[in-house]
């Protein structure tokens, strides 16, 4: 990951931590954060585990349903599943997508949307 990069998820997680950010959910982010360094991506077990880890450290809810929470959470933000068509979802917001094909348990990060989409996220903080 870029120092630029990192310097951005951490400001933004900052932002988080501060309460600015509560309205607004923070999963995008985890999962961007998460997958960013693996341009193949991962395996969807193992990005569930490390956001479990991450949101542990940073005391965030983890809720029962965490790991159909995140699967949701990753449909939303990814144009081939009908949850993102079916929140009208903007192109812009179109930031995963499942290397392997649907359904293959891989998932992956568009990194030239994730790095327009926090630095979108970080204007829209700054602004509040």
């Amino acid at each position: 990951m870029s120092n630029d990069l990192d310097d951005l998820i951490k400001e933004i997680d900052e932002l988080i931590r501060v309460g600015k950010l509560r309205r607004e959910n923070p999963y995008a982010l985890d999962l961007i954060a998460v997958l960013y360094p693996f341009r193949g991506g991962l395996p969807r077990r193992q990005v569930i585990n490390e956001l479990w880890k991450r949101r542990g450290k940073k005391g965030l809810n983890t809720p029962k349903a965490f790991e159909q929470t995140v699967q949701s959470a990753f449909q939303q933000y990814a144009g081939e599943y009908a949850a993102f068509q079916k929140r009208g979802a903007r192109d812009t917001d179109n930031l995963f997508f499942a290397p392997k094909g649907l359904g293959a348990g891989w998932w992956s990060v568009r990194q030239d949307r994730a790095d327009a989409w926090l630095a979108a996220r970080k204007k829209e903080i700054q602004q509040v």
